[in-house]
């Protein structure tokens, strides 16, 4: 639950409040705090315990929502440099994730928001990444038993790795299945916002993605340094 929020007797960035719950928000929470520094990740001012399963994180509000909202309903038709330049800042903060043993779980356009963006000049462009502490890669957080919950609620099909796919279990969750979202992340922003597997209409079916990805396994899948590499050879 998001709350949009104003300093007291202070002048400041734009603010939100982020409430999160669970067994494990405390530490979810603080992990947000000490990741804050980071320029691509967004940055986290502080937090409140509301109770003790619940807590408020104040953090800074970004002016133009996710890019997936931007891509779809505002019309960012962003040329190929600019794309390779939100591309570079979104590998940056992911580098930083897998540095700190932190899987995302969840890596698509709506969990980038957007500071800048201009659609022809890659340097006035910012974004930063989101929600990679409520994951259930992260090491922060408690899996919950698969035969417990539809696969819906618990795994983002369209963008999870065929390995995720076949099998949910908190090992399969990794740096490389991470990479295999940042390239379903790059797809859907070169295609303006485009529902990955658009052609399907089940989000249920996770068969979807295995009918194009049977043979990629995540031996075969790239680390993040490496991606990083590549798209600074593109550019």
């Amino acid at each position: 639950m998001i709350y949009e929020v104003e300093w007291i007797n202070r002048t400041g960035p734009p603010i939100i409040l982020l409430k999160i719950a669970g067994a494990k928000a405390t530490q979810e929470a603080s992990f947000y705090v000490q990741l804050s520094c980071h320029p691509y990740i967004v940055r986290t001012f502080g937090l409140v315990q509301c109770n003790p399963g619940s807590i408020m994180l104040l953090q800074e509000r970004a002016p133009h929502g996710d890019l997936c909202e931007l891509l779809q309903e505002n019309g960012f038709k962003p040329n190929e440099r600019v794309l390779l330049k939100i591309f570079e800042q979104i590998c940056d903060a992911m580098i930083c994730l897998a540095d700190n043993d932190i899987v995302h779980g969840d890596l698509a356009c709506r969990n980038v928001l957007v500071f800048q963006y201009d659609a022809t000049d890659p340097n006035k462009n910012l974004v930063k990444l989101t929600d990679f502490g409520l994951t259930r890669g992260s090491k922060l957080y408690s899996i919950v038993d698969s035969s417990s919950m539809s696969t819906m609620t618990i795994i983002p099909i369209r963008y999870a790795a065929v390995e995720i796919l076949r099998d949910s279990n908190k090992s399969n969750y990794s740096e490389k299945s991470d990479v295999y979202s940042m390239g379903v992340l790059m797809w859907e922003a070169c295609a303006y916002g485009e529902l990955p597997y658009s052609l399907s209409h089940d989000d249920n079916d996770e068969n979807i993605p295995c009918e194009y990805c049977e043979e990629l396994l995540s031996a075969e899948q790239l680390r993040m340094h490496e991606v990083s590499e590549k798209l600074s050879i593109v550019a």
